[in-house]
Formats: C-alpha cells, sequence, structure tokens
C-alpha cells in the first residue's frame, strides 16, 4: 500500500499517511499518474503525440530520455521523499530523505490533463504546460490543484536542482524531473517554474520560493 511521508502544518513530527490520511491532511487526491478529463481528450492527445512523432516536432532527447527514464516513468517511481511544511508563506515544500545522485529520475508531474482555459488557469498555481513537441504550442495542461503528486508540492527556485522535460514514453508526452546535480539528504528539491509562470503571477516576486 502506497505510504506518503508529511511533516504537516503545526507538526514537529513526521508521520507516514495512507493516501485517504494524506488527502484529508493537504486536500490533494493524491495519484502516481495522469490520466484524462475525458476519452475525448485521450484520444485527441494521443492522437496528437503520433502526430507530432511523424513530424519530427518531438525530438531525439525528448524520446531517449523517455526510453531512458521509461521503467521510472511507467511504474510511479519516486525516491524516498518527506512532504514537509515550511511556514504560511511558503505552504509545503519537498525534502529529500536519502542523497540523491545527479541525473537521477525524481518523478513526473502528475494530475488530469485537460483543455487550457485560460481565465480560470490564471487564478490555479498548480497547472504545467502539456508539450507535445518543441514546435507548436499546446491547448492542454495537467492540472495537478485537487489530483497530484509529490511533485505538485516541489517549490520554485532561481538556482534549482531538479530540472523538467517533457518526453515520450509509451505513446504520450510525461512531464518529468530529474536531478540537475547531486543532492544531500534533507535538502530541499526545487526547480525553476519559468517565465509563463511568472507572467500569470504578477502578485509574485519570481526571485523568492514558493509552495
Amino acid at each position: 500500500m502506497k505510504m506518503v511521508k508529511i511533516r504537516a502544518c503545526g507538526s514537529s513530527t513526521v508521520k507516514e499517511c495512507s493516501l485517504e490520511q494524506f488527502c484529508s491532511l493537504t486536500g490533494v487526491h493524491y495519484v502516481d499518474h495522469t490520466f484524462f478529463f475525458s476519452e475525448k481528450i485521450s484520444q485527441k492527445v494521443h492522437e496528437r503525440c503520433q502526430k507530432s512523432l511523424k513530424t519530427g516536432e518531438i525530438d531525439l532527447r525528448q524520446k531517449w530520455l523517455g526510453a531512458y527514464y521509461s521503467k521510472e516513468i511507467m511504474s510511479g517511481y519516486e525516491p524516498d521523499l518527506l512532504i514537509a511544511w515550511i511556514d504560511n508563506a511558503l505552504g509545503y515544500g519537498v525534502f529529500a530523505e536519502h542523497d540523491i545522485p545527479a541525473r537521477a529520475y525524481v518523478g513526473k508531474y502528475s494530475g488530469v490533463i485537460r483543455r487550457r482555459n485560460f481565465w480560470k488557469d490564471r487564478t490555479n498555481n498548480y497547472c504545467f504546460d502539456y508539450a507535445i513537441g518543441e514546435v507548436r504550442s499546446s491547448p492542454y495542461v495537467i492540472d495537478a490543484q485537487k489530483w497530484g503528486n509529490i511533485a505538485r508540492f516541489i517549490n520554485h527556485s532561481n538556482d534549482p536542482n531538479l530540472e523538467t522535460g517533457a518526453v515520450y514514453c509509451h505513446g504520450i508526452m510525461h512531464i518529468i524531473l530529474y536531478a540537475l546535480r547531486a543532492i544531500r539528504k534533507g535538502e530541499q528539491l526545487c526547480y525553476d517554474y519559468g517565465e509563463k509562470y511568472w507572467s500569470r503571477r504578477d502578485d509574485l516576486i519570481p526571485n523568492r520560493p514558493l509552495a
């Protein structure tokens, strides 16, 4: 049975939670994999991925990384990580429970794949662009506001220790995270949210960590 390590707000102890307990504490339904909002969107995404593969919009690096991390991507693997409350400004963060070597797979950004909604998405801080290839923009996002995994709790940094990438694996694209460098036990995991994120978060300053 899947268990998630969490140190909740107001607690000094780490608790291993069932997925039901995790949802009760955070309000997030834990999912290991992305899923589609509807069968129609699933079909459209698979069709577009196959078309982009044939036209070369999905490049060699995306295919290579998808193949290299295939086992981890498909199994929903994550290293030993802790979700811990930081403060009221930042909320939760994610910390390494053991040393993580450079280039090691850390996880993927999971949630529901749906069509982009420009106005509603401006107030949803947990939408990740679902890129299909590198040529055209995608009309889809991975929404992890209510359904997600540990990746949704990883904070921003201008000096990140994680890299994100859109990779092709088993017929569709996945958004994965892997270590840019060796990460020590106890270190907070962070990645750069990117300019698109800040363009719709004019209430925040982009050089500080975020929840």
